[in-house]
């Protein structure tokens, strides 16, 4: 009687630490976002892309948001960890507390 219900309290702390787990964050596709740079030295407005932008850990506005600082090259409180391969494509990876965006730069601009 003592022994099954040790075991059941094991099996259920076991169970409630399973649980407790941290799941994997998932990626989500974001799109695109398209932004007017300041006027070059010429005189000439440019424009920069994020493309296919990936979000881990946040919302797609956020990672828009992120992805649109980024290309205007205001990383802000954003950790720019460099590229990272995805396929066949090199991603700029941005980093912020586990949380992560990835985008393919199109165009001008760029983090720093």
């Amino acid at each position: 009687m003592m022994r099954t219900r040790a075991l059941t309290v094991v099996v259920l702390a076991v169970a409630v630490l399973a649980a407790a787990a941290p799941a994997q964050a998932a990626e989500r596709r974001c799109g695109d976002v398209t932004v007017r740079l300041p006027a070059a030295s010429d005189g000439h407005r440019y424009e920069g892309a994020a493309v296919d932008i990936i979000a881990v850990g946040v919302t797609c506005r956020t990672a828009r948001r992120v992805a649109r600082s980024c290309v205007k090259g205001r990383a802000g409180r954003w950790f720019h960890r460099g590229y990272r391969r995805v396929g066949e494509w090199d991603y700029i990876e941005l980093e912020r507390a586990g949380r992560r965006v990835l985008y393919r730069a199109a165009g001008g601009g760029g983090c720093s």
